[in-house]
Parts: C-alpha cells; structure tokens; sequence
C-alpha cells in the first residue's frame, strides 16, 4: 500500500472512535485501484530490465504487475518472465570464466560465414539443398550421419532429427529425437566428433529467455540420449543464443547470440576451450553482471597475446573438400599445409603420414562403435554391450594418441 492509502486508512480508523456526529462528515476517498502503472507497463519495463541484466529491478517490477491483477494473457506473460529470471538469477552464481578471442558483428541471416571449422569437426549448412530441413543442418566429417531441426508433423514444434547413409548410399529414415525438446523448440544441432556430445538450442521453460544453448550426453549403450544441461552463463542471455560448435583439435569454440545486437544482426563470440569448467567466484567477482553479458570481452584475454592464434582460425578451410589436397593442417603464421610437400621437418612429415593413418584408423572405430550401438538399440544383449565397452575405450585412448601426435607434429617443424 502506498504512503497515501496509509494515512487514508488512520483517517477512517480514527473516524470509528469519534462520537456519531464527527463520524457522519463524508469519509475521503480511497485511491482507484488502477493507479499508478498498470500491469501492462510495469511487464514491460521489466523486460527492459532483464535485457539490461538488471535482475532484481526485473524481479521487482514483475511483483508490483502481479499485485495490480494483470488480465489472464498478462499473467501467463508475467509467469513467463518470472521463470526466466530465476534460471538467470540462479546461473549468476556458476558464470564460466572464458577467454574470448574475438567478437564479430554480422547481419544476422550471415552469422555461419564467420565459423572457421575445419573438415575434422563436420560441416555446418543452412539446410537449403534438403527438402525435409527447415533449419541448420550437422553433417559429420565422413558425411554418413546428419542432423537438422523440422517441425513435428502433430504438433508443428522444431523438432531434431536425425539419419544415417547406409552401405547402399541411401539414407536411413529420419529419427526424431524428441527428447531433446522438453516442451520448446529444438534447433541448431551440432554433434562433437565422439558422436556422444550434441549441443543445440532450446526455447521453453528450461530457456532464460529465446534460444538457450543445451548440452545433451548420448548413452553409449543404448543411444538414447540423457537428461539435456543448460550450459548457463555467459553462453546464455536473456536473448536468443545459438549455433554451439567446436574445433576439439584446437580447443576453440565459437556461438551465436543477439544479447545487445542491433535489430537484424547478431554477435558469434570465438572462444577458448576449458579442459575443466571453471566458474568465477561470487564472492570474489565485484561485477557478475558484466562477466555474464560479455560487456567487456577483452578483459577475459587478461595479458595473453593471441593473436597467432586468430590468424591461424582466419586460416582454417571452412569445410571446404580440396580434391589435390592430401590433408588440412594449418601452422602459426597463418599458413596452412594441404600436402606432404610442404613440410620443412622429414620427422615432420612422417609423423604426418603416421598420423594420417591413425586418424583413419580413428574413423573405421567411430563407424564400428555406431553400428553396434545401432544394433544394440534394435537387440540388446550383454556380448555386444561388453563390445561396446571396450571399443570405447579404445576410442578414448586413440584420441588422446591422436591429440599427442599433432601436438608432436608441430613441433618437429618449428
């Protein structure tokens, strides 16, 4: 109650303990309920301050709208945003620390021409030459297993599907994975190199507002996949956030968000890999709110200089098959090796060829490890469960060696 209906209040207490003559004089009138901003206003204005990160005024305003008894459509935008700002009140407290490379501003139907994947992270595209995409489309680095986002025949919400190439070069029926959806709109799909780890976007009630970008863990025995994880802040804003993907070999990473972006327009922000999550400390950090926003990105750099770095991505061929081209390996200075030739180091260049060999070795082991899963889906039996197992690790042990041998390859060529 304001300051006025207060002494208004005393005013006609006092007026029930005077004699009956007093009492008679016309008590003042009560202020009309609707004073003041109605529900309306004090919605938007809450919105306005949520996009600014300012939490508690947003959380404020949103209590002041429902006490003014919004209409239902009001009350259910204001449930809305209420939930929104307690997904971001809570990841306040769990902001990733961050390097952030780079900052590009793009017109917003032109954001995938700043990926710098290379051939060994899969292909990212708009989905225009598939008839049955509507959005972006993963397609895997052998180009035997993709994944893009439609709506659902039934409900008409974006759903992820996915399809496999079979030996005959045909394409398996697509599979909607509507686990993925929890009551929103699935999309922008992109699935690491261990055919495990998928990142996407979701709206719905697991969003702090728009497109939010997910994490979601495929069991290696059965293929379903487990219970999808909110990435948190700084990856998600009150905006939309999308378009997760990742260069493993080079611990890079990049995604997409309009958070402060002109209308039409987007934000990709490139940045390193943490081998471990690492948060900033609440107690420690003065401003959690730019930390989460990426207001001032370069300060995550602190005194590094990485700018080899951003010139060796400049470098890297965007997906792009080089038919003369024996491999893709970019170096510092911002060239980038396609063949034999080009090294300097004779150990050099046959550690190249061993890890080329490998690398393919690698691959026939991913192929082996999705059939089995496949067939364990459709017949589940401990012999191939037990072969699974084993693959994997085998799988894990031969990335590591993998990861080594490069690093052993740039070395031997400085």
């Amino acid at each position: 109650m304001n300051a006025k209906g207060i002494i208004i209040s005393a005013t006609l207490i006092c007026a029930a303990i005077l004699p009956i003559s007093a009492a008679s004089k016309k008590p003042a009138r009560r202020p009309a309920a609707s004073s003041g901003p109605e529900a309306t206003e004090l919605l938007s204005r809450a919105r306005e301050a949520y996009r600014d990160y300012d939490i508690s005024e947003a959380a404020r305003l949103l209590s002041q709208a429902r006490n003014k008894r919004p209409d239902e459509l009001t009350r259910d935008d204001i449930d809305r945003l209420e939930q929104e700002v307690t997904i971001a009140r809570n990841s306040l407290d769990r902001i990733e620390r961050l390097v952030i490379l780079d900052s590009i501003s793009v017109a917003k139907d032109d954001f995938l021409s700043r990926y710098r994947l290379p051939v060994s992270a899969g292909k990212i595209s708009d989905g225009a030459d598939d008839d049955a995409a509507t959005g972006y489309m993963y397609t895997s680095e052998s180009g035997d297993y993709r994944l893009w986002a439609a709506p659902d025949s039934l409900t008409g919400q974006q759903v992820i599907y996915e399809s496999s190439q079979l030996m005959d070069k045909s394409w398996t029926a697509p599979h909607a994975l509507t686990s993925l959806s929890q009551s929103g709109d699935a999309a922008y799909p992109f699935m690491m190199p261990d055919g495990i780890t998928l990142y996407y976007a979701l709206t719905g009630p697991e969003s702090m507002g728009g497109y939010d970008l997910m994490i979601a863990t495929r069991d290696g025995v059965d293929g379903d996949f487990l219970q999808p994880q909110n990435l948190g802040m700084p990856y998600n804003s009150p905006g939309n956030d999308y378009m997760m993907a990742v260069d493993e070999e080079r611990g890079i990473g990049w995604f997409a968000t309009d958070r402060d972006a002109p209308e039409g327009m987007t934000t990709v922000y490139v940045y390193k890999l943490n081998d471990l999550r690492k948060n900033y400390d609440p107690e420690e950090e003065e401003d959690l709110e730019s930390r989460a926003r990426l207001r001032d990105w370069r300060s995550t750099q602190g005194d590094e200089d990485y700018s080899a770095l951003l010139e060796e991505i400049d470098n890297i061929p965007a997906g792009n098959d080089d038919e003369e081209a024996d491999f893709h390996l970019p170096m510092p200075g911002g060239r980038v090796y396609t063949t034999y030739d080009d090294f300097q180091s004779i150990r050099a260049r046959d550690l190249m060829e061993s890890y080329v060999d490998d690398l393919d070795s690698y691959n026939d082991l991913l192929d082996q490890i999705s059939d089995l899963r496949r067939q364990y889906h459709n017949r589940p039996s401990q012999a191939i469960k037990q072969r699974l197992a084993g693959l994997e690790k085998q799988q894990a042990a031969s990335r590591t060696a993998l990861r080594k041998k490069l690093s052993d390859i740039y070395k031997a060529e400085k």
